[in-house]
């Protein structure tokens, strides 16, 4: 039992790292396609509903 739980926490922390960077390259995209055009809000509103997709897939896959 003890080992799995410290597996499951590896694995969240990895997650973690994970989206951090996906974030922030994430970022360096939109701002990459705000400089060629001013259409940056679809794109942000677009990464923002991923993340929240993420978020609640994590959680079923931890629950």
């Amino acid at each position: 039992m003890l080992k799995k739980g410290k597996r499951k926490e590896k694995l969240l922390k990895i997650c973690k790292i994970l989206h951090k960077i996906l974030i922030i390259t994430g970022l360096g995209f939109i701002l990459q396609i705000r400089k060629r055009r001013n259409c940056i809000f679809p794109v942000l509103l677009e990464s923002l509903q991923n993340i929240k997709e993420f978020h609640l897939e994590e959680e079923f896959a931890g629950g």
